[in-house]
């Protein structure tokens, strides 16, 4: 993809419009080069939601095996993250110009740089939560559960505060020559002062694919129901509803879940990249942009035609 389609002035419709005919024309090209990564990570995904599930054959299986039972587990978790990275080092090699070996890289570099900021902020709110507990000399559940709207408004200021790392992320992955914790400090500046555009980008395509999530995700949560349902019957004395392949069924559902919301993570992505062009753009224009001053009266701006369509889409054919 040639980057000027990416780097245009956008609004945060024509961001969603601009993913959708993204995808939309390039389509089969997408699950070309990324169904097999996105294969193997519904696989793992499966086997790895299947050894959380609460039933019989499981728990006897993980009695009579521990070590074969975690042994499953880790490689299923470790498996779903590496080709969850893999597949979207694939979608990327098709949109920055850079190579699958160079994605894959930076990828991975992000998703560390992540773990590690997650992490940090992680210790910050357990250790300030497990301080102001320990001086009010109170259990820390409770403490949490009496302040749930200092809980509320913390989780509220911190979602706010994380937004502007969709512009980081963005320019992470699109620009060669970026650096994360290097460049940390201006990045994150730079996304804040666009935190409105951000944040009602952000908010509009996360309310879009909740509903389309939500559809998909519809069988799963059944049967999460009724084994939910089963193993309070179980617990009250009554026997087991489940059928003998209900494991088998549980695995394979969320697998197929998994494949189809990793695409829809996937427009969601796109649709962030369209909203860090906008943001280079509109920082370029400013940046070229010299108005008139009194002492230089001659300076005139350039007309504009009112005719002109500059929110036309072009091909995004890769």
């Amino acid at each position: 993809m040639e980057k000027d389609f990416i780097f245009k002035n956008r609004s945060f419709s024509s961001c969603l419009l601009a993913a959708y005919t993204l995808v939309g024309e390039n389509m089969k090209g997408i699950l070309r080069s990324t169904w097999l990564p996105v294969l193997l990570c519904g696989i793992f995904s499966g086997v790895f939601i299947t050894t959380n599930i609460r039933l019989p054959e499981v728990q006897k299986f993980s009695d009579s095996h521990p070590a074969l039972f975690l042994t499953i587990f880790g490689i299923s978790l470790i498996g779903m993250i590496a080709c969850s990275i893999w597949a979207y080092s694939r979608l990327f090699s098709m949109l920055n110009g850079q190579s699958r070996r160079w994605n894959l890289v930076r990828m991975l570099k992000l998703w560390l740089c992540c773990v590690i900021i997650g992490i940090i902020i992680g210790v910050i709110l357990a250790g300030g939560a497990l301080l102001a507990a320990r001086h009010l000399k109170v259990d820390l559940l409770p403490f949490i559960v009496d302040n749930w709207l200092v809980v509320l408004c913390t989780c509220i200021v911190g979602v706010i505060a994380l937004l502007p790392f969709n512009y980081v992320s963005m320019r992470y992955i699109i620009s060669p020559e970026a650096r994360f914790f290097p460049e940390l400090p201006k990045s994150y500046s730079i996304g804040f002062r666009h935190i409105g555009f951000i944040f009602i980008t952000t908010l509009i395509t996360f309310l879009i694919l909740s509903i389309i999530g939500t559809i998909i995700c519809l069988p799963f949560i059944i049967l999460v129901v009724a084994q939910t349902f089963s193993a309070v019957g179980v617990a009250n004395g009554d026997p087991s509803g489940m059928p003998g392949y209900f494991a088998r069924l549980h695995g394979i559902t969320y697998g197929v879940t998994a494949m189809l919301m990793i695409y829809l993570a996937m427009f969601q992505m796109i649709v962030y990249m369209f909203m860090y062009g906008s943001i280079e753009k509109q920082r370029e224009e400013r940046r070229n942009t010299k108005l008139p001053t009194p002492a230089d009266e001659s300076v005139s701006l350039p007309p504009t035609n009112p005719l002109t369509n500059d929110n036309a889409l072009p091909d995004y054919s890769i």
